[in-house]
């Protein structure tokens, strides 16, 4: 699996909490695994906004591979107002037969 199409993922992941679109976020999850109201409860939670991380921080996900060659999990920390959380956004993300990558949630919490 290529990294630049996992940060991609990601990136779009994070611009869609930024922009507080959780409906779009789960509509474009293959599995569906939480709901908008679970998105909405853990962002809630901090009372506060997720930001924009720095590029930097795209480098810092934690990868797990899996048996499974097409599949991967990913969990990276959220940043919130700015600073770097322990809110951490749990993410599979596979590669489909046609080679697109795509995405589902299974958490966000601290961890």
């Amino acid at each position: 699996m290529r990294i630049s199409e996992i940060k991609n993922i990601i990136k779009t992941i994070v611009s869609l909490l930024v922009s507080k679109e959780y409906k779009l976020l789960i509509d474009l999850d293959f599995a569906k695994i939480v709901s908008v109201e679970d998105v909405e409860a853990a962002i809630a939670e901090f009372e506060s906004a997720v930001s924009t991380p720095p590029e930097y921080a795209f480098d810092n996900m934690y990868l797990f591979p899996t048996s499974d060659k097409n599949l991967i999990c990913v969990d990276f920390r959220l940043w919130i107002d700015s600073v770097e959380s322990d809110l951490t956004l749990l993410v599979n993300i596979k590669r489909t037969e046609s080679g697109k990558y795509v995405y589902s949630i299974t958490g966000i919490r601290v961890l």
